[in-house]
């Protein structure tokens, strides 16, 4: 069940930066590494506040 939380965490941050960036795949494909480094502080990001949400949840495990 966290593993699809997790995936519609990360999708919804994807769909949320490609919102403030639209052309943020085809800067990355372009080699662009700041809009890269955005998208990974964000997934990061993301997937600190489902594993943050998890463990208030489920405070065993």
């Amino acid at each position: 069940m966290w593993g699809g939380i997790g995936l519609i965490v990360q999708l919804l941050v994807y769909l949320a930066a490609r919102r403030v960036l639209p052309d943020l795949a085809q800067r990355i494909r372009e080699g662009n590494l700041a809009h890269g480094i955005f998208l990974g502080a964000l997934s990061l990001a993301g997937g600190d506040i489902k594993r943050r949400v998890h463990g208030v949840l489920n405070p065993r495990n």
